[in-house]
Protein backbone atom coordinates (compact mmCIF):
# COMPACT_ATOMS: atom_id res chain seq x y z
CA UNK A 1 0.00 0.00 0.00
CA UNK A 2 1.26 3.36 -0.77
CA UNK A 3 -0.21 6.73 0.42
CA UNK A 4 0.13 10.07 -1.75
CA UNK A 5 1.17 12.52 1.33
CA UNK A 6 3.28 11.14 3.78
CA UNK A 7 5.30 13.12 6.51
CA UNK A 8 8.86 12.18 8.17
CA UNK A 9 10.82 14.61 10.15
CA UNK A 10 13.93 14.72 11.95
CA UNK A 11 17.43 16.47 12.55
CA UNK A 12 19.26 14.38 10.44
CA UNK A 13 22.69 14.78 12.50
CA UNK A 14 25.61 12.53 11.73
CA UNK A 15 23.36 11.06 9.66
CA UNK A 16 23.79 7.24 9.89
CA UNK A 17 22.29 4.19 8.92
CA UNK A 18 19.08 4.74 11.23
CA UNK A 19 18.12 7.60 8.63
CA UNK A 20 18.52 5.39 6.27
CA UNK A 21 16.15 2.99 7.61
CA UNK A 22 13.50 5.72 8.45
CA UNK A 23 13.91 7.65 4.86
CA UNK A 24 13.79 4.74 2.63
CA UNK A 25 10.83 3.17 4.48
CA UNK A 26 8.73 6.27 3.56
CA UNK A 27 10.05 6.73 0.26
CA UNK A 28 8.75 3.10 -0.71
CA UNK A 29 5.32 3.74 0.68
CA UNK A 30 4.90 7.01 -0.22
CA UNK A 31 4.14 8.80 -3.19
CA UNK A 32 5.05 12.47 -1.90
CA UNK A 33 7.30 12.87 1.03
CA UNK A 34 7.03 15.55 3.06
CA UNK A 35 10.25 15.42 4.20
CA UNK A 36 11.27 17.76 7.48
CA UNK A 37 14.36 19.08 8.82
CA UNK A 38 14.83 20.82 11.90
CA UNK A 39 16.35 24.42 11.63
CA UNK A 40 19.38 25.16 13.48
CA UNK A 41 17.03 28.11 15.56
CA UNK A 42 14.90 25.37 16.56
CA UNK A 43 18.10 22.87 17.60
CA UNK A 44 19.44 25.82 19.39
CA UNK A 45 16.38 26.54 21.10
CA UNK A 46 15.05 22.83 21.76
CA UNK A 47 17.84 20.17 21.79
CA UNK A 48 20.34 22.02 23.53
CA UNK A 49 17.98 21.85 26.72
CA UNK A 50 18.52 18.18 26.17
CA UNK A 51 21.73 17.01 24.21
CA UNK A 52 24.69 16.27 25.03
CA UNK A 53 27.05 18.53 22.48
CA UNK A 54 24.34 20.42 21.47
CA UNK A 55 26.74 22.92 19.95
CA UNK A 56 28.28 19.82 17.68
CA UNK A 57 25.10 19.42 15.71
CA UNK A 58 25.71 20.27 12.28
CA UNK A 59 24.01 22.82 10.76
CA UNK A 60 20.97 22.81 8.92
CA UNK A 61 23.02 23.45 4.94
CA UNK A 62 25.25 21.01 6.09
CA UNK A 63 22.28 18.00 6.78
CA UNK A 64 19.81 19.17 4.30
CA UNK A 65 22.97 18.71 1.78
CA UNK A 66 23.55 15.17 3.31
CA UNK A 67 19.66 13.85 3.06
CA UNK A 68 19.85 15.18 -0.55
CA UNK A 69 22.51 13.55 -1.25
CA UNK A 70 21.15 10.38 0.32
CA UNK A 71 18.15 11.20 -2.16
CA UNK A 72 19.60 11.45 -5.24
CA UNK A 73 21.49 8.09 -4.91
CA UNK A 74 18.62 6.49 -4.43
CA UNK A 75 16.50 7.83 -6.83
CA UNK A 76 14.29 9.53 -4.01
CA UNK A 77 14.45 13.05 -5.12
CA UNK A 78 11.27 13.26 -8.14
CA UNK A 79 9.24 12.49 -4.77
CA UNK A 80 11.07 14.97 -2.14
CA UNK A 81 9.42 18.00 -0.53
CA UNK A 82 12.26 18.98 1.36
CA UNK A 83 10.70 21.68 4.67
CA UNK A 84 12.48 23.69 7.11
CA UNK A 85 10.79 22.62 10.18
CA UNK A 86 10.88 24.92 13.42
CA UNK A 87 9.04 22.52 16.07
CA UNK A 88 8.42 19.24 16.66
CA UNK A 89 5.13 19.26 15.09
CA UNK A 90 6.35 20.31 11.40
CA UNK A 91 3.78 20.68 9.10
CA UNK A 92 1.11 17.89 10.51
CA UNK A 93 -0.81 20.48 12.06
CA UNK A 94 -0.94 23.13 8.73
CA UNK A 95 -1.37 20.49 6.44
CA UNK A 96 -4.54 18.91 6.19
CA UNK A 97 -3.87 16.69 3.28
CA UNK A 98 -1.25 14.54 4.96
CA UNK A 99 -2.52 10.63 5.43
CA UNK A 100 0.36 8.94 7.42
CA UNK A 101 3.54 9.46 9.02
CA UNK A 102 6.80 7.41 9.55
CA UNK A 103 8.78 7.52 13.24
CA UNK A 104 10.60 5.85 15.14
CA UNK A 105 10.40 4.41 18.70
CA UNK A 106 11.98 7.85 19.72
CA UNK A 107 9.54 10.08 17.94
CA UNK A 108 6.33 7.44 17.98
CA UNK A 109 4.94 9.28 21.23
CA UNK A 110 4.97 12.89 18.96
CA UNK A 111 2.94 11.24 16.88
CA UNK A 112 -0.01 10.20 18.75
CA UNK A 113 0.58 13.57 20.57
CA UNK A 114 0.06 15.14 16.90
CA UNK A 115 -2.87 12.73 15.98
CA UNK A 116 -4.93 13.84 19.25
CA UNK A 117 -4.31 17.42 18.01
CA UNK A 118 -5.65 16.66 14.59
CA UNK A 119 -8.74 14.84 15.92
CA UNK A 120 -9.26 18.40 18.54
CA UNK A 121 -9.31 19.89 15.18
CA UNK A 122 -11.85 17.68 13.42
CA UNK A 123 -9.16 16.46 11.24
CA UNK A 124 -8.37 12.78 10.21
CA UNK A 125 -5.48 11.28 12.48
CA UNK A 126 -2.11 10.30 10.46
CA UNK A 127 -1.71 6.51 9.90
CA UNK A 128 1.62 6.18 11.60
CA UNK A 129 4.59 3.66 10.28
CA UNK A 130 6.87 2.58 12.94
CA UNK A 131 10.30 1.84 11.85
CA UNK A 132 12.33 -0.18 14.22
CA UNK A 133 16.06 1.03 15.69
CA UNK A 134 18.72 -0.27 13.44
CA UNK A 135 20.97 -1.76 16.30
CA UNK A 136 24.87 -0.86 16.62
CA UNK A 137 27.44 -3.50 17.48
CA UNK A 138 26.57 -3.57 20.67
CA UNK A 139 23.03 -4.15 20.09
CA UNK A 140 21.85 -0.78 21.19
CA UNK A 141 20.33 1.98 18.85
CA UNK A 142 22.29 3.64 16.39
CA UNK A 143 21.79 7.51 16.92
CA UNK A 144 23.56 10.95 16.36
CA UNK A 145 24.07 11.44 20.19
CA UNK A 146 26.10 8.31 20.43
CA UNK A 147 28.02 9.07 17.06
CA UNK A 148 28.88 13.13 18.31
CA UNK A 149 30.19 11.14 22.03
CA UNK A 150 32.45 8.98 19.77
CA UNK A 151 30.69 5.66 20.85
CA UNK A 152 29.65 4.57 17.73
CA UNK A 153 30.56 5.11 13.25
CA UNK A 154 27.57 6.27 11.96
CA UNK A 155 27.56 2.21 10.69
CA UNK A 156 27.42 1.46 14.03
CA UNK A 157 30.74 -0.16 14.81
CA UNK A 158 32.19 0.29 18.44
CA UNK A 159 35.49 3.00 18.88
CA UNK A 160 36.03 0.83 22.56
CA UNK A 161 38.13 -1.72 23.66
CA UNK A 162 36.20 -4.85 24.82
CA UNK A 163 37.13 -5.97 28.42
CA UNK A 164 38.59 -9.44 26.95
CA UNK A 165 40.83 -7.41 25.51
CA UNK A 166 42.87 -7.62 28.59
CA UNK A 167 46.28 -6.29 28.19
CA UNK A 168 48.26 -6.07 24.96
CA UNK A 169 51.70 -5.16 23.30
CA UNK A 170 53.04 -2.48 20.50
CA UNK A 171 53.68 -4.46 17.67
CA UNK A 172 57.04 -4.32 16.26
CA UNK A 173 55.30 -2.92 13.00
CA UNK A 174 54.17 -0.29 15.04
CA UNK A 175 56.68 1.29 16.59
CA UNK A 176 58.06 2.98 13.53
CA UNK A 177 54.77 4.27 12.66
CA UNK A 178 54.03 5.39 15.88
CA UNK A 179 56.98 7.60 16.31
CA UNK A 180 55.65 9.72 13.20
CA UNK A 181 53.00 12.97 14.71
CA UNK A 182 49.25 11.39 15.13
CA UNK A 183 47.89 15.18 14.35
CA UNK A 184 49.78 18.27 13.34
CA UNK A 185 53.10 18.78 14.77
CA UNK A 186 54.07 21.93 16.02
CA UNK A 187 58.15 21.74 15.39
CA UNK A 188 61.02 23.65 18.02
CA UNK A 189 63.17 23.96 14.84
CA UNK A 190 62.54 27.44 14.52
CA UNK A 191 63.54 28.16 17.71
CA UNK A 192 66.87 30.06 17.35
CA UNK A 193 68.51 29.56 20.93
CA UNK A 194 66.94 25.47 20.97
CA UNK A 195 69.32 23.32 20.15
CA UNK A 196 68.71 19.29 20.75
CA UNK A 197 69.48 19.76 24.64
CA UNK A 198 67.69 22.91 25.17
CA UNK A 199 64.36 22.06 23.15
CA UNK A 200 62.21 20.26 26.16
CA UNK A 201 62.69 23.42 28.56
CA UNK A 202 62.65 25.85 25.83
CA UNK A 203 59.28 24.09 24.72
CA UNK A 204 57.61 24.47 27.87
CA UNK A 205 58.75 28.24 28.80
CA UNK A 206 57.93 29.76 24.95
CA UNK A 207 54.38 27.51 25.27
CA UNK A 208 54.26 29.60 28.76
CA UNK A 209 54.48 32.84 27.44
CA UNK A 210 52.38 32.81 24.22
CA UNK A 211 49.81 31.21 26.14
CA UNK A 212 48.33 34.16 27.50
CA UNK A 213 47.15 35.05 23.87
CA UNK A 214 45.16 31.96 23.77
CA UNK A 215 43.68 32.53 27.32
CA UNK A 216 42.53 36.27 26.63
CA UNK A 217 40.64 34.99 23.57
CA UNK A 218 39.06 31.81 25.55
CA UNK A 219 38.37 34.01 28.06
CA UNK A 220 36.95 36.94 25.80
CA UNK A 221 34.92 33.56 24.75
CA UNK A 222 33.44 32.31 27.73
CA UNK A 223 33.16 35.10 30.01
CA UNK A 224 35.54 34.00 32.28
CA UNK A 225 38.31 32.23 33.67
CA UNK A 226 39.14 28.55 32.80
CA UNK A 227 37.80 26.42 34.82
CA UNK A 228 38.56 23.05 33.01
CA UNK A 229 34.83 22.57 32.39
CA UNK A 230 33.71 21.82 28.55
CA UNK A 231 33.15 25.30 26.83
CA UNK A 232 33.10 27.05 23.71
CA UNK A 233 36.90 28.04 23.00
CA UNK A 234 37.81 27.76 19.03
CA UNK A 235 40.31 24.71 18.69
CA UNK A 236 41.20 27.30 15.78
CA UNK A 237 42.65 29.45 18.68
CA UNK A 238 44.38 27.19 20.47
CA UNK A 239 46.18 25.74 17.26
CA UNK A 240 47.30 29.61 16.12
CA UNK A 241 48.41 30.01 19.50
CA UNK A 242 50.50 26.90 19.04
CA UNK A 243 51.64 27.72 15.84
CA UNK A 244 52.64 31.17 16.65
CA UNK A 245 55.13 30.04 19.48
CA UNK A 246 56.45 27.44 17.53
CA UNK A 247 55.83 27.34 13.36
CA UNK A 248 53.48 29.13 11.16
CA UNK A 249 50.22 27.87 11.31
CA UNK A 250 49.65 24.93 8.81
CA UNK A 251 46.43 23.89 9.50
CA UNK A 252 43.04 26.08 10.12
CA UNK A 253 40.19 24.46 12.61
CA UNK A 254 36.76 25.22 11.89
CA UNK A 255 34.09 24.39 14.78
CA UNK A 256 34.32 24.90 18.65
CA UNK A 257 35.92 21.87 20.87
CA UNK A 258 33.97 19.85 22.73
CA UNK A 259 37.24 19.14 25.37
CA UNK A 260 40.78 19.23 25.68
CA UNK A 261 42.83 16.37 26.60
CA UNK A 262 46.51 16.63 27.24
CA UNK A 263 48.49 13.57 27.47
CA UNK A 264 52.26 13.90 29.24
CA UNK A 265 53.95 15.79 31.74
CA UNK A 266 55.23 18.43 29.94
CA UNK A 267 52.39 19.49 28.00
CA UNK A 268 50.25 19.18 30.76
CA UNK A 269 52.33 22.15 33.24
CA UNK A 270 53.03 23.94 30.45
CA UNK A 271 49.33 24.28 29.88
CA UNK A 272 48.46 25.12 34.02
CA UNK A 273 51.26 27.58 33.78
CA UNK A 274 49.65 29.36 30.81
CA UNK A 275 46.05 29.68 33.35
CA UNK A 276 44.83 26.73 30.71
CA UNK A 277 43.60 23.73 32.02
CA UNK A 278 42.78 21.01 30.60
CA UNK A 279 39.49 18.80 31.00
CA UNK A 280 41.28 15.58 30.95
CA UNK A 281 45.42 15.34 31.80
CA UNK A 282 47.15 11.97 31.55
CA UNK A 283 50.81 11.82 33.33
CA UNK A 284 53.49 9.72 35.13
CA UNK A 285 55.31 12.06 36.46
CA UNK A 286 58.63 11.57 34.19
CA UNK A 287 59.33 14.25 31.11
CA UNK A 288 61.82 12.50 28.52
CA UNK A 289 61.69 8.97 31.09
CA UNK A 290 63.03 11.04 33.93
CA UNK A 291 61.43 11.30 37.00
CA UNK A 292 60.35 14.75 37.68
CA UNK A 293 56.97 15.44 39.63
CA UNK A 294 56.99 13.20 42.95
CA UNK A 295 53.14 13.85 43.58
CA UNK A 296 49.85 15.45 41.58
CA UNK A 297 50.34 18.94 43.97
CA UNK A 298 53.59 19.36 41.99
CA UNK A 299 51.68 20.19 38.66
CA UNK A 300 50.00 23.57 40.59
CA UNK A 301 46.48 21.96 39.10
CA UNK A 302 43.90 25.11 40.84
CA UNK A 303 41.83 22.35 41.36
CA UNK A 304 41.22 18.58 40.59
CA UNK A 305 37.71 17.18 40.16
CA UNK A 306 38.29 13.64 40.25
CA UNK A 307 41.70 11.52 39.80
CA UNK A 308 42.04 8.06 39.08
CA UNK A 309 45.24 5.62 38.63
CA UNK A 310 45.81 2.98 36.23
CA UNK A 311 49.38 0.74 35.83
CA UNK A 312 50.41 0.42 32.17
CA UNK A 313 53.78 -0.86 31.53
CA UNK A 314 55.98 0.62 28.71
CA UNK A 315 54.70 -0.61 25.14
CA UNK A 316 51.86 -2.05 26.44
CA UNK A 317 47.68 -1.13 26.39
CA UNK A 318 45.07 -2.80 28.71
CA UNK A 319 41.38 -2.71 28.47
CA UNK A 320 41.11 -1.74 32.17
CA UNK A 321 43.19 1.74 30.96
CA UNK A 322 40.86 2.30 28.00
CA UNK A 323 37.76 2.19 30.48
CA UNK A 324 39.70 4.23 33.10
CA UNK A 325 40.30 6.84 30.88
CA UNK A 326 36.82 6.82 28.86
CA UNK A 327 34.87 7.16 32.67
CA UNK A 328 37.05 10.74 33.26
CA UNK A 329 36.16 11.95 29.41
CA UNK A 330 32.57 11.34 30.32
CA UNK A 331 32.03 11.53 33.64
CA UNK A 332 31.28 15.31 33.29
CA UNK A 333 33.57 16.10 36.58
CA UNK A 334 36.49 18.28 35.19
CA UNK A 335 39.32 18.78 35.58
CA UNK A 336 39.80 14.89 35.41
CA UNK A 337 43.71 13.53 36.39
CA UNK A 338 44.80 10.20 34.95
CA UNK A 339 47.66 8.75 37.05
CA UNK A 340 49.79 6.67 34.86
CA UNK A 341 52.18 3.96 37.05
CA UNK A 342 54.44 3.41 34.19
CA UNK A 343 54.41 4.37 30.86
CA UNK A 344 51.05 7.13 29.51
CA UNK A 345 52.69 7.34 26.16
CA UNK A 346 50.38 5.10 24.64
CA UNK A 347 47.66 6.02 26.00
CA UNK A 348 47.35 8.88 23.33
CA UNK A 349 45.32 6.14 21.03
CA UNK A 350 42.73 5.61 24.05
CA UNK A 351 42.45 9.05 24.57
CA UNK A 352 41.72 9.58 20.79
CA UNK A 353 39.57 6.52 20.75
CA UNK A 354 37.45 7.46 23.65
CA UNK A 355 37.40 11.41 23.04
CA UNK A 356 34.04 13.09 21.74
CA UNK A 357 34.02 14.19 18.19
CA UNK A 358 35.48 17.59 18.07
CA UNK A 359 37.64 17.02 20.39
CA UNK A 360 41.41 18.32 20.45
CA UNK A 361 43.68 15.55 22.02
CA UNK A 362 47.41 17.55 22.58
CA UNK A 363 50.66 15.73 23.63
CA UNK A 364 54.35 16.21 23.11
CA UNK A 365 56.39 15.08 20.23
CA UNK A 366 59.83 13.80 21.97
CA UNK A 367 62.65 16.13 20.69
CA UNK A 368 60.71 17.67 18.04
CA UNK A 369 57.30 19.78 19.76
CA UNK A 370 53.72 19.70 20.47
CA UNK A 371 51.37 17.19 18.73
CA UNK A 372 47.44 18.85 18.24
CA UNK A 373 44.91 15.87 17.10
CA UNK A 374 41.20 17.06 16.01
CA UNK A 375 38.84 14.22 16.98
CA UNK A 376 36.87 13.07 13.84
CA UNK A 377 35.18 9.52 13.10
CA UNK A 378 38.22 9.55 10.63
CA UNK A 379 40.64 10.18 13.06
CA UNK A 380 39.27 7.33 14.86
CA UNK A 381 38.91 4.65 12.40
CA UNK A 382 42.38 5.21 11.82
CA UNK A 383 43.39 4.98 15.60
CA UNK A 384 41.03 2.13 16.00
CA UNK A 385 43.42 0.31 12.76
CA UNK A 386 46.11 0.89 15.43
CA UNK A 387 44.95 -0.98 18.28
CA UNK A 388 43.47 -3.76 16.24
CA UNK A 389 47.29 -4.46 15.33
CA UNK A 390 48.27 -5.00 19.39
CA UNK A 391 49.27 -8.32 20.16
CA UNK A 392 48.74 -10.83 23.37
Amino acid sequence: MTYQNLTIGGTFDHFHEGHEAMLTKAFQVGDTVWLGITTDEFVKRIESKRLPFPNYLEPFATRKTVVETFLVQHKFSAQAKIVPITDRFGTTLTDQKLETIVVSPETEPVAREINQLRIEKGWKPLQIILVPWVLAQDKSPINSIRIRAGEISRTGELFSVAASWGRRNLPDVLRQKLQQPLGELFSLENYDEAGPAARQPQFRSKLSRSSFKYLKDYRDQTGGASTGAPRRASPATLLNFLAESVLAPSVQLTGLPVMVIAVGDAVTQSLIRAGFIPQVSVIDFHIARKKVFQILADFKFPTVAVTNTIENTAGTLSAKGFTTLKELITGAKYPAVLEVQGEEDLLTLFAILAAPLESLVIYGQPGEGIVAVSVTEAKKWEIKGYIDQFVV
